[in-house]
């Protein structure tokens, strides 16, 4: 039995992909299996904190290199020998809380590593305290070379209990990338052969191939089409981010108190995208290490 989210085609292609990741999992879990009877040999599992989490969502359409739920939230898991009792939490967390809690735990004195956003998870995770965060933020800017001149898909976001607000910065890009590259010859590549902040996967190619055929076509334009400026989700009514309630009058309360948290947070941590008319400039210019590809100039 595959559950298929909702942002993704009830189809054999896309459960065939769904179950080889599930083998990646399985995999991975064999290997954490592995370390932790590796340490218990060494007399050294007790004392270890291990940590288990990944660096983004699933590498499926509308998940990684996005800020829908899929794309940030990740799994989370915490052992530190019998310090940490067994429980399960809906506390809201975010990965720059990794490196308080590693320095808390190691008793290494925070001060002198200056400032750090994040807050140790050890309060909570042994004595049971309230891990007082109200939201967690986060965003994007390039993910891959996938635009004309090397241009990235900015976002900021956060999420404050059941609700997700995006904020797309030039929602005049493709969320997705540039469709068409151009080849070595400086001729364009086949149509649709670009998109190339989505990982290549079979459930790609099942989008692209599928593209003007019946449902396939609002799965893809969903996945690849222009986003607006603002999106809202209700994570606990709708966790696959299809309903956007920006436009819903029963949400202008919780639109305006997210707002204005996210314009809080950027002027508070300086970010050019609103502090500064060069903003586009600025995060534009950092190099790419990978090569780069090449795209048709924008009309």
């Amino acid at each position: 039995m595959v559950s298929v989210p909702g942002f993704l085609p009830n189809h054999d292609v896309v459960k065939g992909d769904l179950l080889d990741y599930s083998v990646e999992i399985e995999y991975q879990d064999a290997q954490l299996q592995k370390i932790i009877d590796f340490l218990k040999e060494k007399g050294l599992f007790d004392n270890t904190l291990i940590i288990v989490t990944a660096d983004n969502g699933m590498a499926f359409p509308n998940a990684k290199a996005t800020c829908y739920d899929a794309g940030v939230h990740v799994p989370l898991a915490i052992c530190w020998g019998d310090k940490i009792k067994r429980k399960n939490t809906s506390e809201i967390v975010s990965s720059v809380d990794f490196a308080p809690t590693m320095l808390d735990a190691a008793g290494i004195n925070r001060s002198s590593y200056g400032h750090m956003s994040g807050k140790s998870m050890l309060p909570f995770l042994m004595e049971n305290k309230e891990q007082k965060r109200e939201a967690v933020y986060f965003g994007r800017e390039r993910h891959s070379s996938s635009r004309y001149a090397n241009l990235g898909y900015p976002i900021r976001s956060l999420r404050k209990g059941n609700y997700l607000y995006i904020r797309n910065f030039h929602p005049e890009r493709w969320p997705a990338g540039d469709p068409t590259p151009l080849d070595k010859n400086n001729n364009l590549a086949k149509a649709h052969s670009g998109y190339f902040d989505i990982d290549g996967s079979p459930t790609k190619q099942f989008f692209i191939n599928n593209r003007e055929n019946g449902d396939g076509v609002q799965y893809f334009i969903r996945t690849v089409g222009f986003r607006p400026y603002e999106e809202l989700y209700n994570i606990e009514n709708d966790p696959c981010c299809l309903d956007n309630c920006i436009e819903k009058p029963e949400y202008k309360g919780v639109l305006s108190e997210l707002r204005g948290r996210l314009d809080q947070l950027l002027y508070q941590t300086n970010d050019v995208r609103v502090t500064s008319e060069k903003g586009d400039s600025i995060w534009e210019s950092y190099p790419r290490i990978d090569s780069i590809r090449n795209f048709p100039p924008y009309e």
